[in-house]
């Protein structure tokens, strides 16, 4: 991180080394883009499979009413779907982790980042000029932003995520726009909402799938059985951590409420590794 040089007899502050900065970008691209990727493929598969993201697939209550009503489709679910559970549940948390907005970028690696970005356009400017949009641009980044930002309600605080930054900017160099702060805000606004749509689509795809290991467990138990066996025993431990409500716990009297007999099935397929 000391690649960063002040340029003789002048303000403005740069990368020395701009191919390093360069490399920063895909580096934090190509730690984040993985969950990414997986909800692209993940919903491509699932809309050829002649099914829509969003729609729903079994009705409101159908295991406490009629949970053979829709055991077919279950079960066409569980089978197919049933071994990608816990890779779309990893994404769903990872691109959830991105939209918290716990981690953030710290000072120095958005200078050097949003350096690039000024490099890329070539922006003519005076070097004043550049260092005031650079600095704008980097404070825009801030936590104190985002707290003003929050407490007066008067601007909408960015997700300060090192990832939501990356394609931000690569994104306004592919379009050769920026001008302005306020043209990165927007764009790294535009890119969490896309990563929050990705977020939202795993969530769908494992409650979905989800909902249907229930049917199938009610309505075909051996067919349960045969699917759990197919697949790696992360996939079941997965679908079981998923049952919070089902677990084994302690009521306010500290008696012991029991699992329930999905999660308990679950567990062994899991190789119980939780007691």
């Amino acid at each position: 991180m000391d690649d960063l040089t002040i340029l003789p007899g002048r303000n403005l502050t740069r990368p020395a080394k701009e191919t390093n900065s360069v490399a920063l970008l895909a580096e934090i691209m190509g730690r984040y883009i993985a969950p990414l990727q997986a909800s692209r493929d993940f919903r491509a598969q699932w809309q050829a499979s002649g099914l829509s993201i969003g729609s729903m697939v079994f009705g409101e209550g159908a295991i406490e009413t009629s949970p053979l009503r829709y055991l077919a489709e279950a079960k066409r679910i569980h089978a197919g779907w049933l071994r990608h559970y816990s890779e779309i549940e990893a994404a769903h948390s990872a691109l959830t982790e991105i939209l918290m907005g716990f981690e953030r970028v710290d000072p120095l690696t958005a200078t050097r980042m949003v350096a690039v970005l000024l490099a890329a356009l070539g922006k003519k400017k005076s070097d004043e000029e550049t260092g005031l949009l650079l600095a704008a641009t980097t404070d825009m980044l801030s936590p104190l932003d985002a707290a003003v930002a929050i407490t007066t309600k008067l601007w909408e605080p960015v997700n300060a995520h090192p990832f939501v930054l990356a394609v931000a900017i690569k994104a306004l160099i592919a379009k050769a726009v920026f001008t302005s702060a306020s043209e990165l805000r927007e764009e790294m606004g535009r890119v969490s909402r896309n990563i929050a749509l990705a977020a939202s689509a795993m969530s769908y795809l494992a409650e979905t799938i989800g909902r249907a290991d229930e049917i199938v467990f009610v309505g075909d138990r051996a067919t349960w059985s045969t699917n759990y066996a197919d697949v790696d025993s992360g996939v079941a431990a997965a679908m079981r951590d998923s049952l919070i409500r089902e677990a084994p716990d302690i009521d306010d009297d500290g008696s012991e409420i029991p699992p329930s007999d999905r999660w308990r099935a679950l567990d062994e397929k899991a190789g119980g590794t939780t007691s």
